[in-house]
């Protein structure tokens, strides 16, 4: 800075001195004095004037070179839309859906005769026996949740009306950890919160089959039975989504870690 001001001041002297013999060209004298003070004065003034400037030159670049966040915008992810299936008796019914796990919503079955519904791949393999009752049927239930599967087909067995509906994982209702929930019936459901740690599960008090399983990128077993259960097991703590087999009342509640 003060080498700046002494090369601002030699600079600044000269051009006083250029403008001044130029003002004043024509006049008979010049007081030295005079001449003196007006040199001065210019100095000072325009010294002042720029070391503000020199002062306030950082100040500017620095702001300009403040990181500004930038706002982006997520762009939102793509949810399959929900397809939505109705019929009456035996039927084949043929589907276009995403290669992505969803979930099918089945109801029939009301005057309580055999129902069935049956979900099978583009090759025409058999994925899996959804639905088997004499009862009727209210009930949600994982759709191609393993690796290679890919719905494209429903066969139903049916001697009354029906209505399947096929809807991604977000229509699931939610377990926030800790937390419970409580059901009648199949069901899946998502974890969300904290890390999950123990299930204490009951249910199955008409003794039929009552199963819970537990997905985390693989899949685990945790209660198989055909007796009335009551007992608490450990989770994975990878574990997101939880499937029900039941034909009645259940309650699950998950603790965290």
């Amino acid at each position: 800075m003060y080498i700046i001001k002494k090369i601002l001041i030699i600079i600044i002297t000269f051009s006083v001195l250029i403008s001044l013999s130029i003002t004043f060209t024509g006049c008979s004298s010049i007081p030295e004095e005079s001449l003196d003070e007006k040199i001065e004065e210019k100095i000072e003034e325009t010294t002042k004037i720029t070391e503000e400037e020199i002062v306030k030159e950082p100040i500017e670049e620095a702001a300009e070179e403040e990181v500004v966040e930038e706002i982006v915008e997520e762009k939102p992810v793509e949810e399959p839309e929900p397809i939505i299936l109705s019929g009456s008796g035996d039927s084949v019914v043929d589907i276009e859906k995403p290669d992505k796990a969803m979930v099918v919503h089945i109801i029939g079955n009301k005057s309580s005769n055999h129902f069935a519904v049956i979900n099978y791949d583009k090759e025409g393999e058999r994925i899996e026996l959804l639905v088997n009752t004499t009862e009727p049927y209210d009930g949600i239930r994982p759709l191609d949740f393993e690796n290679g599967e890919w719905t494209s087909r429903f066969e139903v067995n049916a001697s009354g009306i029906w209505t399947i509906e096929v809807l991604p994982l977000s229509s699931l209702r939610i377990l926030s950890v800790p937390g419970s929930i409580k059901g009648k019936g199949d069901e899946v459901f998502l974890l969300m919160g904290d890390i999950p740690d123990l299930a204490k599960i009951t249910g199955n008090a008409k003794s039929s089959h009552f199963a819970v399983l537990g997905y985390n990128g693989g899949r685990d077993l945790l209660v198989n039975t055909t007796e009335p259960y009551e007992g608490t097991v450990i989770l994975n703590k990878s574990t997101f989504i939880i499937e029900v087999t039941a034909v009645d009342n259940w309650a699950i509640e998950v603790s965290a870690k």
